[in-house]
């Protein structure tokens, strides 16, 4: 009886000591996956911050360190909710007495125009520097908006207090016009901030709120602009008679601050409380990117919660050298497309080479190429939908899985109209997460586009997952939206996920071609001088293929550089097994 319940105990023991185990692997794989998951979440934050906190999270972790494992995850956490505040101005309770103005800002819009980039810096200066109880912005005229310039729908989408309203058509003064006018009225009837949608706040405004009146004019070289008007409501020094209003806004130069107004240069100064910006500039966040300059670094602050240049990451791993193909339907292997796999195979020379397809390609050229055992046909279904939106072009229906597959495993994409130049190793091994170049096309008011025909990319690339997420919004009647115009909107807003090599690939259009390194490689009514032994890695024809291509009699006949670069590629031909 004895021995029995001793066994019994032991029984007892031994499943308790492997449930605790059990409990303690559990909870280790548990906060496995949220670390990996806050990791997925962080790839547009500091990287630097978040590697550091998962290594002192994980390192010399053991079974029994639960409690520490949960604490230093805990710094993931406090990471991310550090960076939904990241850019914002660090404010006092002192700010909440003794201010005679009310903390609202009004921003007044008179024009039927679009909402560029620095009216979008203007809001967010506004939000995240001083910090309102709420920004109206009242407009008379039409805000324009598209693919590029999407800025008012992320500023509805992003400051909670943020509210547009249609201003009303006969408020007393309306003879003078819209812009300041409308503005001062509403400072004089309720008090508050009136901010002009050229000018970017660039220090705190607090000590005004303290005083009856300040004004801030554009420049002391500009004409008497109003940048910004700080007062409170029906203040002594100007009453609602619009004579007044008139009598005093001619005073202003004599007893006004200034913003900086320094035209294209835009240095921002720190002395200055502002940067008024020309109506003539147009701005770009590429253009800030790395810019070493007070203004550069406001830029980035606000549109990146840190004023650190945006430059793409590195890490010691590189990108797989396998290559991706895609093609849906049968298809008989043109000779075109013989010369991609031939520079692929041996100018590349990868591991393996997919060919993700729901068909089959034939003829005598893939006869040659399966040869190759590194050549894979790799059985996919094509694809109809994308986040419920339905796929009308073909090659949409490659974008989609280029991204997909490169995601899952990293990777070469490259389209069929693609020949290789040179190998591609330094571009495999120099860490970035992501590869890409510009495309030669520039759509309306996008400053640059980025062309995927050709793509390196490790597999869970940031960039790649951001486009993917991006696609929600998928455009199905838009030919480029979504894999020239799209990639370039989530570059723009995550540059650190993506490093651009403008020798990637040349792109020809309608036998032009026009490298992204030229400086006018946008114009598209001459081609652009290049070498094609040195200066590119790859020669894509995006439209239409050289004749020379057509078949190897017209290529051995054929004259000039597309001869010259298809005979190169064909004598690679010989290593092909026989």
């Amino acid at each position: 009886m004895g021995s029995k319940m001793t066994s019994q105990k032991g029984r007892r023991t031994m499943f308790w000591g492997m449930s605790f185990r059990t409990l303690i692997v559990t909870l280790v794989l548990i906060f496995a996956i949220i670390a990996i998951y806050q990791l997925k979440v962080l790839t547009s934050l500091d990287p630097t911050d978040v590697r550091q906190e998962v290594s002192a999270a994980t390192r010399d972790f053991k079974g029994h360190d639960v409690c520490r494992l949960f604490n230093n995850m805990s710094n993931i956490n406090r990471i991310i909710v550090q960076h939904e505040f990241a850019g914002f101005r660090n404010v006092s309770r002192d700010e909440l007495v003794g201010n005679l103005v009310p903390n609202i800002v009004y921003y007044v819009w008179c024009e039927n125009a679009t909402f560029e980039f620095k009216h979008y810096l203007s809001v967010l200066s506004a939000w995240k520097i001083l910090q309102p109880d709420m920004i109206e912005f009242h407009y008379f005229g039409e805000i324009r908006f598209g693919h590029y310039n999407d800025w008012f729908n992320r500023l509805v989408r992003t400051i909670p207090s943020f509210h547009a309203m249609r201003a009303p058509s006969n408020w007393d003064g309306e003879e003078l016009g819209c812009d300041p006018w409308l503005g001062l009225a509403l400072v004089d009837d309720r008090g508050g901030i009136y901010v002009s949608a050229n000018t970017i706040i660039a220090d705190s405004l607090f000590k005004y709120r303290k005083r009856d009146l300040t004004v801030i004019l554009q420049g002391r070289n500009s004409t008497n602009e109003i940048s910004i008007l700080i007062g409170k409501s029906h203040n002594s020094r100007h009453n609602s008679s619009i004579d007044s209003l008139v009598r005093y806004y001619q005073a202003l130069p004599r007893i006004s601050n200034f913003c900086d107004f320094s035209g294209h240069n835009l240095p921002g100064h720190k002395t200055f409380a502002c940067v008024a910006i020309p109506d003539s500039t147009i701005l770009y966040p590429e253009d800030y990117f790395t810019v070493n300059s007070s203004f550069g670094n406001l830029v980035r602050t606000l549109m990146y919660g840190n004023p650190a240049p945006r430059i793409p990451l590195k890490s010691q791993s590189a990108v797989p050298k396998i290559v991706h193909y895609t093609w849906f339907g049968s298809q008989h292997m043109t000779f075109m497309m013989y010369l991609s796999m031939l520079s692929t195979l041996y100018i590349v020379n990868p591991e393996k080479v997919y060919i993700h397809c729901d068909g089959y390609l034939h003829g005598t050229y893939y006869d040659k190429i399966l040869k190759d055992k590194r050549v894979v046909f790799v059985y996919r279904e094509k694809p109809g939908y994308i986040y419920t939106h339905r796929l009308l072009y073909s090659q949409h229906r490659s974008d989609i899985v280029r991204g997909d597959v490169l995601l899952k495993y990293g990777g070469i994409y490259l389209d069929w109209d693609v020949l290789w130049l040179r190998p591609i190793d330094d571009l495999i091994q120099s860490g970035y997460d992501a590869i890409a170049n510009f495309d030669h096309m520039r759509h309306a008011q996008y400053p640059n586009t980025i062309n995927l025909g050709v793509f390196l990319a490790k597999p869970r690339s940031a960039f790649l997952k951001r486009w993917q997420d991006a696609l929600v919004d998928y455009k199905s009647d838009d030919f480029l939206y979504n894999a020239v115009l799209l990639p370039y909107k989530v570059y723009e807003n995550f540059p650190e996920t993506l490093y651009i090599e403008r020798r990637l690939q040349v792109m020809c259009f309608h036998l032009k071609c026009h490298p992204a390194f030229h400086p006018n490689f946008h114009d598209f009514s001459e081609a652009q001088e290049f070498d094609w032994r040195k200066d590119v890695y790859a020669i894509h024809f995006t439209f239409p293929d050289p004749h020379e291509y057509d078949n190897v009699t017209s290529l051995m006949n054929g004259k000039g550089m597309f001869a010259d670069i298809g005979r190169y590629v064909l004598q690679f031909a010989d290593k092909l097994p026989k």
